[in-house]
Formats: structure tokens, sequence, C-alpha cells
């Protein structure tokens, strides 16, 4: 999966976009999607949509289902706790 922005803006010959666009690949896009999800939101409330932003342009991370772990028995009777 490659990203890019869309919505470049190019200014005349010899100079740079105003607005980067970024390639990656697929293993760089899932570190940022779980970086992304991993990071506290910002406090500042004029900032609370940017986390938002950035997930509609690059997604969420796969969810990956895996089996839970079991949890042990043990035998806590001479204690006196019972099941």
């Amino acid at each position: 999966m490659i990203v890019s922005t869309s919505n470049v803006i190019h200014m005349p010959d010899n100079t740079a976009p105003l607005f980067p666009s970024f390639t990656f690949t697929e293993e760089e896009l899932l570190c940022l999607q779980v970086c992304l999800q991993n990071a506290p939101c910002p406090y500042d409330i004029g900032k609370k949509k940017l986390v938002s932003e950035l997930e509609d342009k690059i997604g969420k991370p796969p969810k990956i289902e895996v089996e839970p772990l079991l949890l042990p028995k043990y035998d806590l009777t001479k204690y006196g706790i019972t099941d």
C-alpha cells in the first residue's frame, strides 16, 4: 500500500510544493498506524481533531486476532481460598 497526499499544491517551476508528498512501504505505514494508535491525544482542545484526521489519511492498523492465554489453575485451599 502506498500513501501520499492528494492535495499537493505545486509552485511554478524550480520551486518545491507547499505540501510535500510522502510514499511509505507497507512496513513503514503499519509502523505509523500503530504509533498513531498508541500516541496520547493532544490536550489542546484545538488539536483534538488532529489524530482523527491523520487516521483518515493513513488508516487504522489491522486488528490481529490471537487466541487468549489460558489462566493457570492453582490449588489455594491450604490458604483458605476456594473457587
